[in-house]
């Protein structure tokens, strides 16, 4: 064979070896960013608390990144949460056309953005009201966190609670938007529930950095008779429905409420209690063409 057609052969096969080695480079170099990529979604046992760190979510991702049925579990549809979930300030939760229920009072906790809408948010435990799971916006004090956000759109909420004082001495309600009070209820946009079917719940909502909006829901069967169904401050209160409540108030103003166009029928007011009522001293307000 000549020389030539030697060299030839060479440095093809110089060639051919060159791009296998940088092939498998680049391979390399995939597979250990791959490697350092973590989960969104984290759970720790000992704080029994999954975190959502970061990004973009759903339930179906954070039940993946999660990977534990014992905690958070999925069957027929339902996602069951059996663990507290917090949203850290910087992550987004989307909750759409789904089913979440809380298997005992734990809670969900939006120190960063949740938006909920097209779903059903509920409680296992029907009955015993200290075992039911809640929603709460709230942002971590002193924690640096900008503001949350909390919307509630077109969904079914049910069977939340609990009542009373949880473990850090605060009262909660089945809807909790933080006032802000040292800070803590600072909010990125405004607080929106609207167009919702609430019963064996309570909203407890107002004065955040924007105004808020309760609006177009229908609100029912609230079982803990001793609590005020909407507990707010400088909140929008417009064109909603109110059935069916025994309740010592049904909407309960701080201070600079609109309440207006709301329907109240079949309602049981009693120990003193009022149907509408704004606390005394109040800096002002309007109430307007409401049908009681």
């Amino acid at each position: 064979m000549h020389a030539h057609v030697i060299l030839v052969i060479m440095t093809q096969i110089q060639k051919y070896l060159k791009t296998i080695v940088l092939c498998n480079a680049v391979l390399i170099i995939l597979i250990a960013y791959v490697g350092v990529v973590s989960a969104t979604s984290t759970y720790d046992v000992t704080t029994n608390l999954i975190t959502v760190e970061d990004g973009e979510n759903t339930l179906s991702s954070i039940y993946t990144d999660v990977n534990n049925e014992s905690v958070f579990s999925l069957s027929d549809g339902v996602y069951t949460l059996d663990t507290n979930m917090v949203i850290l300030y910087g992550a987004t939760l989307n909750i759409n056309d789904t089913t979440l229920s809380f298997k005992s009072s734990h809670r969900l906790w939006a120190r960063g953005y949740l938006y909920i809408e097209n779903s059903t948010i509920t409680s296992t435990d029907k009955t015993t009201l200290a075992n039911r799971g809640y929603i709460m916006g709230k942002k971590l004090h002193a924690s640096g966190d900008g503001g949350y956000i909390l919307q509630i759109r077109n969904s079914t909420l049910n069977y939340l609670g609990p009542y009373g004082i949880d473990e850090w001495g605060e009262r909660e309600s089945g809807i909790f938007a933080y006032p802000p009070s040292t800070g803590e209820g600072t909010t990125d946009a405004p607080v929106i529930i609207e167009n919702n079917d609430i019963s064996h719940a309570k909203i407890t909502s107002g004065e955040h950095s924007y105004t808020d909006y309760i609006r177009n829901n229908v609100f029912h069967d609230v079982d803990n008779t001793y609590t005020t169904v909407i507990s707010t401050a400088s909140s929008i209160v417009d064109n909603n429905t109110f059935y069916d409540l025994t309740n010592n108030e049904i909407v309960f103003s701080l201070f600079y409420p609109t309440i207006t166009n709301n329907t109240f029928y079949n309602i049981n007011s009693f120990g003193g209690g009022a149907i509408i009522r704004i606390k005394e001293g109040n800096g002002g307000f309007l109430i307007s063409n409401n049908l009681i």
